[in-house]
């Protein structure tokens, strides 16, 4: 699927300064290879809350994502609509 594609996609704006920069609330996109496939939530310290199959809810540290296989491809912040 398309993340872009998304009405709601417009709404939301990428966060330029990468880690460094991610704050509670922003999307983390998530890819296994190339594309884009998994999301979840910036929380702190430094942690994704996201969901997996089986798993359930899990508050991921972002250095550990590479365990399950992901990798960050981006981060977006909502913007006033």
């Amino acid at each position: 699927r398309d993340f872009a594609g998304h009405p709601e996609f417009g709404h939301w704006s990428p966060v330029e300064g990468g880690l460094q920069e991610a704050v509670e609330g922003d999307a983390v996109i998530m890819a296994r290879g190339k594309r884009p496939c998994h999301i979840g939530i910036w929380i702190a310290p430094s942690r994704v809350l996201h969901a997996v199959a089986g798993s359930g809810s899990l508050a991921t540290p972002v250095g550990r994502l590479d365990t399950l296989g992901y990798r960050v491809h981006g981060l977006y912040r909502r913007v006033a609509a």
